[in-house]
């Protein structure tokens, strides 16, 4: 579900933390009270991964922020993208082991397309395609295995706000982010980066000169 809220807990783990508060309660209930408190600690290790941090994106609307926590282990010029095949900016960011897990939009637009596990590159099991108003495109390609699917909560047509949250990938293992057209990186290999709020590229125009005869030079 798409929302601009953040509950603190996010909501794909709002059903674990009910059950093991059931589980707490009940055994209190019947007298026993060892289970209860064993409980108390594997709430709080759900609670931490499930976390849903309140994200500020910053006020530039050219920024591509990046889609997740985690750390930029690769960025790469000309490199095409898993969607439309043409050539990109690609920069790779490895998900933080202990969360958080909520995906952003890396710049505001409408959803153009999205592919799940139909796609021919290995590893990839979900991306989607995000098309600006000055018609600019970035692709978010989600990397993983078999320990985890990350949920989009996302339909073709869809206009997302630059930074919203838009999905959650628990135990994600990388992302791939593709600025299709001209770019300018913001960041470096290495670079530990907040979803929806660090820059990773600034999408870049040709400006157009006109002369005093208004011809186009």
């Amino acid at each position: 579900m798409l929302s601009r809220s953040y509950p603190l807990i996010a909501r794909e783990g709002w059903g674990i933390l009910g059950l093991l508060f059931a589980i707490a309660a009940i055994a209190l209930f019947i007298g026993y009270r060892e289970l209860a408190i064993g409980v108390v600690p594997i709430i709080a290790v759900v609670g931490f991964l499930y976390r849903d941090i309140k994200r500020k994106t910053p006020p530039r609307p050219m920024g591509v922020v990046s889609p997740v926590d985690g750390t930029v282990t690769r960025i790469e010029k000309d490199v095409l993208d898993p969607i439309r095949a043409l050539p990109s900016t690609h920069v790779k960011i490895r998900l933080h082991a202990l969360g958080g897990y909520a995906i952003h939009c890396p710049l505001e637009g409408k959803i153009a397309k999205m592919d799940s596990v139909a796609i021919e590159r290995p590893g990839i099991i979900n991306a989607f395609l995000v098309s600006t108003d000055e018609g600019d495109d970035i692709v978010v390609a989600l990397v993983g295995g078999a320990r985890s699917v990350p949920r989009l909560y996302l339909q073709p047509g869809h206009r997302i706000a630059h930074g919203q949250r838009v999905g959650f990938y628990f135990m994600g293992m990388e992302a791939d982010v593709y600025v299709l057209g001209s770019s300018r990186v913001e960041i470096k290999t290495g670079a530990r980066v907040s979803a929806g709020e660090t820059i990773l590229t600034t999408v870049t125009h040709k400006e157009t000169v006109t002369g005093v005869s208004g011809q186009l030079i």
